[in-house]
């Protein structure tokens, strides 16, 4: 196998390992959703008022609980970010010793993610998702604190 054939190899083995990182990566923001609908069901199930008015141990520890595994999942995202990241960064390390260089021409038609109005950044969106599924948990939270701990 000469060197041409041999970064070919890698290349191909490289965009299959960004590619597989991206499933799960798909995989992982689905349970993270998945996780918090029930949260989210279960706590409307059990009527949060109720909750509010008469637990607020249990709610407090319940929001809390929430607000970590938000954080949690922002961290995920950060990292196959990270992932994805070095491995396109070695793709295009790689596409330098080939005569043709897609991953290259596709980012420059995206304009290198830096006009959104031609292509938005994965990740950018993705990072709203925990922030928002935080926010019902920090405003019960916040609730909590301050009108039920008084008495």
């Amino acid at each position: 196998m000469n060197e041409k054939e041999e970064v070919l190899e890698l290349y191909k083995l490289h965009s299959k390992f960004a590619s597989s990182i991206t499933s799960v990566r798909q995989q992982v923001n689905k349970f993270y959703i998945s996780l918090l609908s029930i949260i989210i069901s279960f706590a409307t199930f059990l009527g949060i008022t109720d909750l509010l008015n008469n637990s607020p141990l249990i709610t407090i520890s319940f929001s809390i609980f929430s607000i970590i595994l938000c954080f949690v999942w922002y961290i995920n995202i950060n990292s196959y970010k990270q992932l994805n990241s070095s491995k396109f960064k070695m793709l295009d390390e790689l596409e330098e010793k080939l005569s043709i260089k897609p991953y290259h021409i596709e980012w420059k038609y995206l304009s290198s993610g830096e006009n959104k109005k031609v292509y938005h950044k994965l990740t950018t969106v993705e990072k709203y998702l925990p922030v928002l599924f935080s926010l019902p948990f920090i405003t019960i939270l916040i609730y909590q604190i301050i009108f039920c701990t008084r008495g």
